[in-house]
């Protein structure tokens, strides 16, 4: 396992004494599994390591001693943590604790002046963000699921399975933390998690690998529709604005992917009921010469008219 990641860290250039790289450490087995590998790693190639940990402040007192394990590991190790409590007033919903902790983590890295930000999901991660962008009708490019790199983030582990990671855990007598609230079903990815893929296993025991490379696929997929896309772009596209008639004239198929980038460009949800809704306003409003504006959040909009699309 320590080769796969160092193989991954030499792959983007990040094996070198000017390097820092940050891991986002929650205490639990997976990301005491990475910032074991890379603390071993950066003994032997000389780079910065630092790790972060966000106190979503859930549970309490249980919260503060996962704070605790956290800061005593690095400790051990010598290594600097960034850390941050957030309020108990706090929405505790999956989406509010999602975009606070990428927060956190942006904050860090600014901090850190870090050169990468790594993340310990793994293969069973992959699988179960895809069952759930299914579910909720995200669309062919839902099945990407989680990629090895984006941006700055890179996830070294996302073609280990959770069983591997533990795995090292145990045989590298390292300890980590459990999060109760992982076995609450209240929670949409703990449903899956615990309720609806060991049904799977039923069907298909590696049905992990299996479900695992349809997200594989599919990326090497949209990497050939984007290559398309780029062409299309360069005909339709002048000054970021989409010409109306250009798109107009393109099929269906391709109004709908475009719309579909409009979303994940500018990070909103999206689903085949909403880029449709999308598609007819767009064809409806096409013919008005002063435009009309069609609203994607409370202040983000999609301006239409017969000249352009634009995103304002």
């Amino acid at each position: 396992m320590l080769e796969t990641v160092e193989k991954i860290l030499d792959k983007y250039d990040l094996l070198s004494k000017e390097k820092t790289l940050l891991v986002g450490f929650s205490g639990g087995a997976d990301s005491v599994c990475l910032s074991d590998i890379t603390y071993k790693l950066s003994q032997k190639y000389g780079f910065k390591l630092v790790l972060c940990h966000l106190n979503h402040n859930w549970r309490g007192e249980h919260s503060l001693a996962d704070m605790e394990f956290c800061k005593k590991f690095s400790r051990e190790r010598n290594l600097e943590i960034l850390t941050e409590t957030l309020s108990a007033e706090e929405k505790q919903t999956e989406t509010n604790a999602r975009e606070l902790r990428y927060e956190f983590f942006e904050d860090c890295k600014d901090k850190s002046n870090a050169n990468a930000l790594l993340l310990a999901h793994n293969k069973n991660d992959r699988v179960e963000t895809l069952i759930y962008r299914i579910i909720k009708g995200t669309g062919v490019k839902g099945l990407v699921s989680i990629k090895e790199k984006r941006d700055y983030i890179l996830r070294p582990l996302i073609n280990i399975s959770r069983a591997e990671i533990e795995k090292y855990c145990q045989s590298n007598n390292l300890n980590f933390v459990t999060d109760s609230t992982n076995f609450e079903n209240d929670y949409n990815r703990n449903y899956i998690r615990n309720e609806i893929l060991p049904k799977f296993e039923k069907i298909n025991p590696k049905y992990i690998d299996a479900i695992n490379n349809l997200s594989i696929l599919a990326e090497e997929n949209e990497t050939l529709i984007n290559e398309v896309l780029e062409k299309t772009y360069s005909n339709i596209l002048k000054d970021n604005k989409i010409s109306t008639a250009d798109f107009l004239t393109s099929s269906d198929e391709t109004k709908k992917r475009i719309i579909l980038d409009i979303f994940t460009k500018n990070n909103l949800d999206y689903d085949s009921k909403k880029i449709n809704e999308v598609l007819d306003f767009i064809k409806k409003n096409s013919n008005i010469d002063c435009g009309v504006k069609y609203s994607l959040t409370t202040d983000l909009w999609l301006f239409v008219s017969t000249e352009e699309i634009e995103v304002i």
